[in-house]
This record gives C-alpha cells, sequence and structure tokens, in this order.
C-alpha cells in the first residue's frame, strides 16, 4: 500500500469517527480530495528556494554597494500583498497571509519578481505559524539572492474554532485584526533601522497600515497566543465532552495515540497491530484515539522526519476540531428532529414545492400589500464534505407579514436552526435548503426565501485559490419562488441593513 492509500484510509477512519457513512454518495471521493489537499497544502517540503529561483537573477546597473541603499539606483525593491493560505502548526487549520516583502538588491543583479512570489508560497506550504514563515521565507531569499538586506511583513489571520464565541458571520468579520509579524536580515536586522522606516513609508503608499513600534510585542503574542486551537487543549472540561461526546474521565485528560499502534491498511506499516477501524466500534475514548491515530498518519506521509517537533499535540487538536461537526448531527438525533423540523411536520411535501414553486402556496399569502420581514446575518461555520475544509458565512431568511405564523418568529430560535445545522459535513446547497424547510416548518410558513453567503475555504486555500471570492445560494417557497417583487423587496431590504451598519460605524 502507498503512502497515497495510506491518507485515503486514515480519512475514512475520521469520517467514521464523525458518525459518518463513508459509503454515502456526497463522501466517496472525500477521501481522495482531503489526501490531494493535505498534499497539496504541504508541497513546500518537497521544494527548495534555490530550484525555485534558479537562474532569474538579471544584471542591472547601479545596484552596487554604495552610500544609501546599494547607490540608491534600483535599491530597494517592495513587493506588497502576497496573498497566500498555509496551515497552522499547532492545529492543522488553514490561516490566511497577506505577505509584503523588500530587499536591497546588491551585486548588479536583480531577482524576477515572480520568484519573491514562489518562495513565498513555497514556505508557506508547510506547518507554519507567522514568525516562523516570516523567518523562514527572510533566510530563504537570503541565501539564494545574497542581498544587501531582506525584510518580511506578514499579516495572518486564524480561523476561528466553532463554540470559542467568534463572529464567523463573513470573511471580513472572521479576518479582521491580523497577526503582524516582522523578520529582517542584513541591512533590516536592526529593526529601529531607516531601511525599515523607509520599507514600512512605501507600504503606506498602498494603504497598509503597518506598525512602526512594538516588534518584539508582535512577535511574542505572534508565538505565545497565536493558535485559538489551544483552547481545545482543555479537554477534561465537562462543557467541552458533553459538545463532542467524549467521556469525562474524571476529569483526566482523554488521551490520543500517544505510544498506541495502530495500522491503517491490511498492507499497512504495522501489521501487527490492531487496525484503527476496530476502535471505531467502541467507546467515545476509544473512537477518539483511533481519530488521533489516522491524523498522525496522514501527517507521518505528509512531513516524515522533516519535522522535528512532536506533532501528536497538533492531530488531537485537529481530530478534537472535527469533532466540533459532529454536534449538529447528534442534536438532531438526539432531540428527535430531522434538519431541525419536528417528525410530525410532512418534510417530504415541504420539499416537493421548495425549489418548483407549486402555486397551491400562493393562495395562502397576499402577493399585494403584505411586507416582507427579514432575519438578517445569521452566522454559521460548517464543514464541507468534499474537502473537510470549513466555510463560513451568513444565512439571511424572509417572510411574508401576512402570514399566521409570522408574529412567532423567534430570532434566537432561528439562530439556533442555523448554528445546529452548520454543525455538522455540509454543502452549501443543502443547507441553504435546509434552513429553509426547517425555519418554514418550525413558524408554519409557507413562503420563504433564504439567502446563504458564505466563503470557502476550500476555493480559496487549495486547487484553484480563487482568494477573496464568495459564493451565494437561495432556496424560496411559495410567494417567494413565483413572485419576483417580493424577492426583490428581500434583497433590498439585505442592502438597506449594509448601508445602515457602514453609516453607524
Amino acid at each position: 500500500m502507498d503512502d497515497s492509500a495510506d491518507m485515503v484510509e486514515a480519512v475514512q477512519v475520521l469520517l467514521q469517527g464523525l458518525g459518518e457513512d463513508v459509503h454515502r454518495v456526497g463522501l466517496v471521493k472525500t477521501p481522495i480530495r482531503v489526501a490531494r489537499a493535505f498534499a497539496f497544502a504541504t508541497k513546500g517540503y518537497r521544494q527548495s528556494a534555490q530550484d525555485l529561483v534558479g537562474d532569474a537573477l538579471f544584471p542591472e546597473a547601479g545596484v552596487e554597494v554604495g552610500s544609501g541603499f546599494a547607490g540608491g539606483l534600483g535599491g530597494m525593491v517592495v513587493i506588497r500583498s502576497i496573498d497566500q493560505y498555509s496551515l497552522c502548526g499547532s492545529c492543522l487549520l488553514p490561516f490566511k497571509v497577506c505577505c509584503h516583502v523588500a530587499y536591497i538588491s546588491s551585486g548588479y543583479q536583480v531577482v524576477g519578481l515572480s520568484k519573491l512570489a514562489r518562495v513565498t508560497d513555497m514556505f508557506a506550504r508547510r506547518l507554519q505559524n507567522p514568525q516562523n514563515l516570516a523567518d523562514q521565507i527572510c533566510q530563504g531569499l537570503t541565501d539564494t539572492i545574497k542581498p544587501v538586506g531582506v525584510a518580511v511583513v506578514l499579516q495572518s489571520w486564524h480561523l476561528p474554532v466553532p463554540g470559542c464565541h467568534h463572529d464567523v458571520g463573513s470573511p471580513e468579520s472572521v479576518f479582521q485584526q491580523p497577526t503582524v509579524t516582522y523578520s529582517g536580515r542584513g541591512e533590516f536586522q536592526d529593526k529601529s533601522s531607516g531601511a525599515w522606516g523607509y520599507f514600512l513609508s512605501l507600504l503606506r503608499l498602498e494603504g497598509i497600515s503597518i506598525p512602526t513600534i512594538g516588534f518584539s510585542e508582535c512577535v511574542s503574542s505572534a508565538k505565545k497566543g497565536w493558535c485559538p486551537c489551544a483552547k481545545l487543549d482543555l479537554d477534561g472540561t465537562q462543557e467541552y465532552h458533553s459538545t463532542v461526546g467524549l467521556p469525562h474521565s474524571n476529569g483526566h485528560s482523554v488521551h490520543g495515540s500517544g505510544s498506541l499502534k495502530y495500522s491503517i491498511g491490511s498492507n499497512g506499516r504495522s501489521n501487527d497491530s490492531p487496525h484503527l477501524s476496530c476502535l471505531l466500534s467502541k467507546g467515545p475514548g476509544e473512537k477518539f484515539s483511533a481519530m488521533v491515530a489516522a491524523v498522525e498518519v496522514i501527517m507521518e506521509v505528509l512531513v516524515g522526519d522533516t519535522v522535528k517537533e512532536d506533532l501528536r499535540p497538533t492531530a488531537k487538536r485537529y481530530a478534537k476540531w472535527l469533532l466540533h461537526f459532529k454536534r449538529g448531527f447528534q442534536e438532531s438525533r438526539n432531540n428527535g428532529s430531522m434538519n431541525g423540523m419536528p417528525k410530525s411536520m410532512n418534510k417530504h411535501s415541504l420539499s416537493t414545492v421548495l425549489f418548483n414553486g407549486d402555486l397551491s402556496y400562493s393562495s395562502m399569502a397576499n402577493d399585494h400589500g403584505s411586507g416582507v420581514l427579514t432575519q438578517l446575518d445569521a452566522p454559521f461555520c460548517s464543514l464541507c464534505e468534499h474537502h473537510l475544509l470549513p466555510f463560513f458565512g451568513k444565512a439571511h431568511i424572509g417572510y411574508l407579514s401576512s402570514e399566521v405564523g409570522s408574529d412567532s418568529v423567534d430570532r434566537n430560535t432561528v439562530l439556533e436552526i442555523v448554528e445546529e445545522l452548520g454543525h455538522k459535513l455540509q454543502v452549501q446547497e443543502r443547507l441553504t435548503r435546509e434552513i429553509a424547510e426547517a425555519v418554514a416548518c418550525r413558524f408554519d410558513l409557507s413562503s420563504i426565501i433564504v439567502v446563504v453567503e458564505a466563503c470557502h475555504v476550500c476555493l480559496v486555500s487549495r486547487g484553484v485559490e480563487k482568494l477573496g471570492s464568495s459564493t451565494a445560494t437561495d432556496a424560496v417557497l411559495g410567494q417567494f419562488a413565483i413572485n419576483y417583487a417580493v424577492k426583490a423587496d428581500f434583497l433590498e431590504k439585505i442592502l438597506q441593513s449594509r448601508k445602515f451598519e457602514r453609516t453607524s460605524h
């Protein structure tokens, strides 16, 4: 069995640990997709800065060492806003990076600008934290292009952890306050030097505000309080175990694989050890151990002996993070409901009219003079079932004031429905439909519209890497399926709400 097959089987163990059926149509290809996504996110371990730069060093007059910045002609080169994603070495979650690089040329040569971006990308495709990433980019460029000096400034944003009370409503709200880290070599070694001041001034010309003081404080915060998943280390607490379904173990933490050794398949590495999947039929503690061991297998395949740090805590945090998305699945079962709807509701009849706008519902609402009521900006964070990467955003719900159940629509209940349906493996299209079904049934609404706006980490951090993109989906029922006027009224209310937010800040 090759390494990729090991990873595929390890992902299957993770899915089974979440209570999923790995043979379900939507999940059949998920293990191979996840394996490929992890391989892409760590490809930097199989690259070198020297190979990437190659012979892209070009002669240019006027860049010899002299007074000022390398003679003052073509001296400092600044590349601003190189956007990347990297994997947090503490929890395996992606974090967003905006990288700014400056170098002072020497030896009558300059480097092809695309090579700077390629080198930053290479180091981003490793398990990282912001300070290590800045230092590695800085040292890699120093070693390959031999400049008078190199400076790197990183703005980094870690994804929030579900249940840690972060606003996950939109990319803007998730990625608000960056952690800023700095690294310098040569002329930039001293962060109080004029070279640093000049570099930061060039960034401000682009509207990029970087603090000019507090370098050491920024570095310290990046190392100490960077990863929010550190909160998951408090796994002996009753609240955490109640959330993810692990036993409390008398206040002691449930250990991960630790010294345990498991095989991952019939031709795996440890044939004399128990197969991981055999633990999945046991209690929650053993299931969790199997999930942690599966993550260790994935990391062993990806980084091997390249990373010297103990990665077992990382595997444990990632497994715990995944288990947060089992909560909605469990709650739907435990409260005797399906997608937030009581069993007494006829889900099939509702689904048949959800997208086709069955006209039999139109008589139940007056399409003239009946206002549109809204519940806007209901935040969620969900897990894409195709890549096991998060997607997050906001759901907007509209309904008619003339309907019988409209007066009873309670925002707290709507927020709970959206959160519950998001806390499991999902796709955005299904999530949108399920929210519409659940809210309509819960409040006896025959006309409803749901618009979900989300940012998908799988879309921006791997493959096509469409940074800044977002996805909108909608589900409609009754009047909203056939009456474009009420749909337009609903969208206008969303726009007006956003205008109000901008003017109030």
